[in-house]
């Protein structure tokens, strides 16, 4: 009984951890997805242009991106790069163990030639 109760508390402590540091990660993913789509399929947009509309979908995913940290460059006669980074906070409730903070760092570097990294 004691046993079971332990792994319970365990898998519960895992999937809340997971939760919290998984959900910023998944947001990362979809927004550098979202950089990449509009690197390869703005090839005659406007730099504000791309730039309003990728602030509109960090804001949508519930990105904190300040428009300062992110970065539109178009090469003449040559691909557009696209950079971003930010940063977000995880906070773990530990109850009577205390409260975990981390910080988590994001950056990515896209071009309409590269698949971003």
């Amino acid at each position: 009984m004691v046993r079971r109760f332990v792994w319970l508390v365990a898998l519960s402590a895992a999937v809340y951890i997971g939760w919290n540091y998984g959900t910023p990660h998944f947001r990362a993913w979809r927004f550098r997805d979202a950089m990449n789509q509009r690197a390869r399929l703005s090839e005659t947009a406007e730099r504000d242009e791309i730039k309003r509309e990728l602030l509109g979908d960090a804001e949508e995913l519930g990105i904190p991106l300040d428009p300062r940290r992110l970065t539109v460059r178009r090469i003449p006669r040559g691909p557009i790069a696209i950079g971003a980074s930010w940063r977000e906070i995880v906070t773990i409730e530990g109850g009577p163990l205390g409260t975990w903070i981390d910080t988590l760092r994001f950056e990515y570097e896209v071009s309409s030639t590269t698949e971003g990294r």
